[in-house]
């Protein structure tokens, strides 16, 4: 699964097995669109979920993939400053062409972060 599909699974099909003032609070720290996920934005731009935005759970940061930049030079989008923007989908790694997977490389990219020491930073 997905990031986005986990937590989607948490919801649905799992209803009633967790408590649900944790669950609220470990999507608020995870989001909707956890970092790691993979989406797709109704302009038809591809992107990785880079950090959550606490304030704004629907607008995570991503790094755009666009085969014209440099990966190395890719655009950090905070989609909290681009209002017409929204996901249309996740993807799966597994569903990407393979320079686009290259390109945002999820597995080495993803780090957590929350506020207020809930947790600590931790690379994954």
């Amino acid at each position: 699964m997905t990031p986005a599909e986990a937590i989607s699974f948490m919801f649905r099909k799992e209803p009633g097995k967790y408590d649900p003032l944790l669950l609220q609070l470990f999507v608020r720290c995870m989001g909707v669109y956890p970092p790691g996920s993979v989406v797709q934005l109704n302009n038809g731009q591809v992107g990785l979920v880079m950090s959550v935005n606490p304030g704004r759970l629907l607008h995570p940061s991503l790094l755009i993939y666009d085969p014209d930049v440099p990966k190395e030079e890719a655009l950090w989008l905070d989609m909290s400053e681009a209002p017409e923007l929204s996901v249309v989908k996740t993807l799966r790694p597994a569903e990407l062409d393979v320079a686009v997977l290259a390109y945002l490389d999820p597995r080495t990219r993803v780090s957590y972060f929350t506020e207020n020491g809930l947790a600590n930073n931790r690379a994954v």
